[in-house]
């Protein structure tokens, strides 16, 4: 009798873990195409156009988002991208020329590989958005960050 209740408890966690992993991976893929094709990317009350909303429709390969020590990031990555330099020129002008975004390193877009930087203010008052962009032949990353700071000279 003992041995097929504990036989019984261990079955059901079995299947409970079972469904649970399931119901994780369902979830992150829900996730993953609701950020797929969205206008914006979002953190808090700030809203940053994503790079579907600029140069169109590109594969999202995998999404993060984490806080840490009161900075909130969130990580898009996108692979099998034919021309990333011409999509990051397009990407980087719309931000700088009506989003208010500003440069915060040199940018060479001739290389097959580097990374990009800018920031804004964000709509929270004493916050900056920090949006930085890694790249090589066939994808990018875009990982925007938020947290306590200001830009000099704005």
């Amino acid at each position: 009798m003992k041995k097929n209740i504990i036989k019984n408890i261990i079955l059901i966690t079995i299947l409970f873990i079972f469904i649970l992993s399931i119901i994780t991976l369902i979830s992150s893929i829900i996730s993953l195409n609701n950020n797929k094709n969205s206008n914006y990317y979002i953190i808090d009350s700030d809203q940053i156009p994503s790079i579907y909303n600029v140069v169109g429709n590109r594969k999202l390969y995998s999404y993060k988002s984490l806080k840490n020590n009161g900075i909130k990031t969130k990580i898009y990555k996108y692979k099998n991208i034919k021309n990333t330099s011409s999509d990051l020129s397009k990407y980087i002008l719309e931000l700088k020329n009506n989003y208010n975004f500003v440069y915060t390193s040199n940018i060479d877009l001739s290389k097959n590989n580097g990374e990009i930087s800018l920031s804004s203010k964000s709509l929270d008052a004493d916050n900056i958005i920090i949006l930085k962009i890694t790249y090589d032949n066939n994808s990018y990353e875009i990982n925007i960050s938020k947290g306590k700071g200001i830009l000099q000279n704005y």
